[in-house]
């Protein structure tokens, strides 16, 4: 049986902040969950929520039983 950890966060990060990752200042996030959990993972993750304003929302982390990210997706 699979034991997956599951955690909710939010993120608000602007659009200057998000150029930082492009011009490679910017590797990696940290972020504490609903869950009271802090979560430090590779910015790169968050490439397909980038918009104009940056990455809004709030999102759920799926992590497997190697303690990697199976998932993150926006929720809302």
């Amino acid at each position: 049986m699979n034991v997956f950890m599951i955690y909710t966060f939010r993120i608000d990060i602007s659009s200057d902040d998000v150029l930082k990752f492009y011009q490679g200042t910017l590797e990696a996030i940290s972020v504490v969950s609903e869950q009271g959990a802090r979560l430090q993972f590779p910015f790169y993750h968050l490439r397909p929520f980038i918009s104009k304003i940056g990455i809004k929302g709030r999102f759920r982390m799926v992590i497997d039983t190697d303690n990697r990210i199976s998932v993150i997706e926006q929720i809302s």
